[in-house]
């Protein structure tokens, strides 16, 4: 009977020690252009599902490599893949095991709208562009909750109102809600440790003789995309084809078409 009860407590030892040693892991941070997060390791001929795009020097957790990617650690229960050729191993990145949320700003100059959350280090994020209601969804990860009040400014005109959810300990979650229910674009980047989202207002008038439109027919090149079963026909040619097509009809219009 004792000789279980020591090999019983010697078991509970390990274990417990076992669970107490730390998942080994490297920091370092983004570079390059626009370095991007993937939400697995799959690929087509139009690469892998992206998660999102990111700022340059955001500090990321590298926890696992496969192949030309970095498993990175975003939150407790998040992880994505990041190419290799994006990341800078730096022994010396802040490796706190939280980070806290401060305080906001919302404010407008002559052309944009700002949103900036300020933080102690720059952390990965994920945005969404919801319908209805209209609203940007900004996720930043490894962030606790610690925001206390939310200064807007008058001189916002896109932004109708702002706020925020801990969708789970880790995970910050940004609410931005626009006065128009069709979103003219927006970009995320920090600001030394601040989060800033611009986003672009409404033009003042949506008139196609004031606007100028651009189009995109895609593919194109040696990058000639699908095929046809049958006919071969190239999808950069029917791409090429629409495009022309919808040019001709805003043009008369009155739009000026790039």
């Amino acid at each position: 009977m004792l000789r279980f009860a020591l090999f019983s407590i010697a078991f509970f030892s390990l274990k417990l020690c076992a669970q107490s040693v730390p998942q080994s892991f490297f920091t370092g941070k983004t570079i390059g252009n626009l370095p991007y997060l993937e939400y697995g390791q799959g690929n087509d001929r139009l690469g892998g599902a992206k998660m999102t795009y990111l700022d340059t020097s955001v500090t990321l957790r590298v926890v696992d490599s496969v192949r030309d990617r970095y498993k990175v650690q975003l939150s407790a229960n998040h992880a994505a893949f990041l190419p290799k050729i994006f990341f800078k191993r730096d022994s010396i990145t802040n490796t706190q095991p939280y980070h806290l949320s401060s305080n906001w700003k919302v404010y407008g100059d002559s052309l944009f709208d700002y949103v900036v959350l300020s933080l102690d280090e720059r952390l990965p994020y994920r945005s969404a562009q919801w319908l209805n209601p209209s609203r940007l969804v900004v996720d930043v990860y490894g962030v606790t909750s610690n925001t206390n009040w939310i200064t807007q400014l008058s001189s916002a005109q896109e932004v109708k109102s702002v706020s925020y959810e801990a969708i789970e300990d880790d995970v910050f979650r940004i609410y931005i809600d626009l006065k128009h229910s069709q979103h003219w674009g927006y970009l995320i980047y920090y600001d030394q440790q601040k989060l800033v989202v611009r986003i672009k207002r409404q033009p003042p008038s949506l008139e196609l003789s004031r606007l100028k439109v651009v189009i995109d027919a895609g593919h194109g090149g040696s990058n000639t995309g699908a095929s046809g079963t049958i006919t071969r026909i190239l999808e950069k040619d029917y791409t090429l084809k629409f495009a022309k097509e919808l040019q001709a009809a805003l043009q008369q219009e009155g739009a000026a078409v790039v």
